[in-house]
């Protein structure tokens, strides 16, 4: 617009004439102006109409024009304003966060009270102000222990993890949360177009009336073969292929089904099949025809051609819609009878039409639907109630059906991927559990080790830089590869979880109590163990290291002990090596919430093995390469002192196994489908050939070349000489 952006609103309108017919007044101009100001300067509304124009160097730049102030784009601006309903999941782990901070401060709040009493301890230099302080530390690194850091970063990798590994499987997932959300599913809902059936609509027969007799009219019925788009089949009567060309009937029916259609059949060469272009239903009848070969207006047995007069209007539709329209019934050989007063009775009065025949086209069911054998499918269709003994025996059947909702997109038309996707949904489910169990766990140890030391009056066998160390590099890696866990070798046997099912039930605390409290005493203990018992340590009793505060030259209690040895690095870096080891061990147990390492070996999960070889180097690099050690406040260890790591760290597989075993087998006991058969066919009586023993039972699955690697080497490294037991008696 001419010098536009130096005009105000009204010398910009006057340009324009008001055309009341456009809806346009000057009402909504003073509305105008009183909405963009006095100054337009070089923009304008989006949405401004012009009724006509005065100037010849109007100009309009549209480049920036996003239609904001329209009202698709004040919708959109509400859209974008509105807050998203929170997942299922993020409602838990936010629950759980709530839950987390408040014990994880009532924990600090403890071991601040309880350690009032050596606020004015000679270490503190007699003031309590200081030893308030020193306390107030150890309680921050007491959260720092408790707060699994890397846990977001790990939860939002194994959801994408899981829809990379369900969009192998064909089923696109629009939403990351929605991984998860697949894992309660109890329901499958689904149509049988595309899943129970091939989603290729074909003709399989069609009748033509033959002769009318009276009220008894005489059928003459076909049957078509082939069950694709592929127009390949032939056309039977009675058994016995016909050429449609010798039917007037089947002339003029084909010549409906070709006309009244849109459809078309493509050939995809990259394929090599057929594909439909437009309904199912019209590319059946397309395909028909070709497959009736009938489309020739020269009849080879009269040697005669067929021309008609006049002319046609073809109508095809469902037999109860087309039979009310029509008054004529067409019969073999091309004549034409009226049809019964009965029946003329439901004619519409614009009809005027011969009914000629009818089709008959199905979809045909897929040969299997769930990609497993025969047997498979009868224990699956047993188990989820589908087919139970009584049905079975009188060969009923039942439905199986429903859909899921559009969260999820499947890629193919195939039955098997919602079931897939359900098994993924599940499986990453278990997986975020198994890595919240491992980092939760460990940080419960953490927790202990802290609070123990702090209680009983020893040494800190760990300091906040160590514990920031662990929490975020050295945990993460494994963590993450949790994610990568396979399924459960039982996932699929197990009762759909509810939406309201906590993420951390009653017995699964008391799992991470029982696990985070070894790795807790484990940590203390490998510091307590280089005071009391190591052949380079002091050889301290349990009452000088409890009270070391309290150590000067004057004590009596400590006649011949430096209090410099108290500071001493070696400690922490045996508490440090403990911590990271039995927490490489913790992420091997949470391979599987309750299958044993024997049928799940840690190969199973090979990022886990490369995780967790990882973790270990970055903790030899801080133990043997300077200057980090100085930084960690550590040293390297010997030969001997790695055996006293090994066979602390390693008790706690161990004692997952036998939690694992009560869970497996009484607390959250799995359904075995080949155990549930045998029974089955023991109560029909057949017998109890091949009936398997508990033992068999046990012993079914296991790796036996883990067995055959772990055994030996757990043999030779607790025979490996150590002065580990001499705590439990000096």
């Amino acid at each position: 617009m001419d010098n536009a952006h130096t005009k105000t609103v009204e010398e910009v309108l006057g340009y324009f004439c008001v055309n009341e017919s456009t809806g346009l007044s000057s009402e909504q101009l003073r509305k105008a102006r009183e909405r963009w100001g006095s100054n337009v300067g070089d923009k304008v509304p989006a949405d401004i109409r012009l009724s006509s124009i005065r100037s010849t160097t109007l100009r309009v730049d549209q480049s920036i024009l996003t239609g904001e102030s329209t009202e698709i784009g004040k919708i959109r601006d509400e859209m974008a304003a509105t807050d998203p309903e929170r997942t299922p999941l993020q409602q838990k782990l936010d629950q759980f966060g709530e839950q987390l901070s408040k014990v994880i401060t009532l924990i600090c709040v403890a071991v601040w009270g309880i350690n009032v009493g050596h606020f004015s301890d000679p270490v503190h230099g007699g003031s309590w102000l200081r030893g308030a302080v020193y306390y107030f530390k150890i309680a921050v690194a007491l959260a720092v222990a408790a707060i699994p850091e890397g846990l977001p970063a790990v939860i939002t990798t194994c959801l994408a993890l899981g829809t990379r590994r369900m969009a192998r499987k064909n089923a696109i997932v629009r939403s990351l949360p929605s991984v998860e959300t697949l894992g309660c599913t109890s329901v499958i809902c689904s149509d049988k177009t595309g899943t129970l059936t091939t989603n290729q609509m074909s003709v399989c027969r069609m009748f033509v009336v033959d002769s009318v007799v009276g009220e008894q009219c005489a059928l003459s019925e076909f049957t078509v073969t082939g069950s694709t788009y592929a127009p390949e089949g032939e056309v039977y009567k009675d058994g016995v292929a016909v050429r449609c060309s010798q039917y007037e009937g089947l002339v003029e029916m084909a010549s409906i089904c070709a006309l009244c259609n849109d459809s078309s059949l493509d050939y995809n060469e990259a394929k090599g099949v057929y594909e439909k272009v437009g309904e199912a239903t019209e590319t059946a009848l397309c395909c028909l025809v070709e497959k009736m070969n009938s489309m020739s207006v020269f009849c080879s047995p009269n040697k005669l051609t067929r021309s008609a007069t006049g002319a046609k209007m073809f109508v095809k539709g469902a037999p109860e819609s087309v039979l009310e329209r029509c008054r004529w019934l067409r019969v073999g050989g091309g004549s034409r009878l009226p049809l019964t007063t009965a029946l003329r009775e439901q004619l519409l009065g614009t009809s005027d039409l011969t009914f000629v025949g009818c089709v008959g086209m199905l979809d045909p069911p897929r040969k299997e639907v769930l990609g497993d054998n025969k047997g498979t499918a009868l224990s699956i269709c047993r188990r989820v109630g589908i087919i139970t003994e009584q049905e079975e025996e009188e060969g009923q059947g039942g439905p199986f059906g429903g859909g899921l909702t559009g969260q999820m997109i499947l890629a193919d038309d195939n039955f098997s991927t919602i079931v897939a996707a359900v098994e993924e949904g599940r499986a990453i489910y278990n997986n975020m559990k198994q890595f919240i169990r491992y980092l939760i766990s460990s940080n419960i140890g953490e927790v202990v080790c802290i609070f123990l030391t702090a209680a009983l009056g020893m040494p800190e066998a760990l300091i906040p830089v160590q514990l920031l160390w662990v929490n975020l590099v050295t945990d993460g890696f494994p963590a993450t590869a949790l994610g990568f866990n396979p399924p459960d070798l039982d996932i699929m046997s197990r009762p759909p979880r509810s939406p309201k099912e906590p993420l951390i039930s009653g017995w699964l605390f008391c799992r991470y109590l029982i696990i985070g409290c070894y790795v807790g005493a484990a940590t203390v203990g490998a510091a307590a163990w280089w005071f009391m018992a190591a052949h380079d340590g002091p050889k301290l009793s349990f009452y000088q290291l409890s009270h070391y505060l309290q150590c000067s030259e004057g004590h009596s209690e400590f006649a011949g002990v430096q209090c410099s040895v108290f500071e001493s690095p070696y400690p922490m870096t045996m508490a440090l090596s403990v911590l990271v080891t039995i927490e490489m061990c913790n992420a091997l147990n949470s391979l599987s919430e309750n299958q044993s390492l024997l049928k799940m070996p840690p190969w199973s999960n090979p990022w886990l093995v490369g995780a967790i070889c990882l973790s270990m180097a970055l903790h030899f690099l801080i133990l043997y390469v300077d200057p980090l050690p100085m930084i960690f406040q550590i040293r390297p260890l010997s030969w001997p002192q790695w055996v006293t790591v090994l066979k602390m760290s390693l008790p706690v597989i161990l004692m997952d196994e036998a939690l694992k075993f009560l869970a497996r087998n009484y607390i959250e006991p799995g359904y075995d489908l080949e155990l549930e058969e045998e029974r089955a066919r023991r109560r029909r009586g057949e017998g109890d050939a091949g009936l398997l023993t508990p033992v068999r039972q046990a012993l079914k699955g296991v790796s036996w070349s883990f067995v055959l690697i772990s055994a030996p080497l757990l043999v030779w490294i607790y025979s490996l000489d150590s002065d580990i037991t001499n705590i439990f008696w000096t």
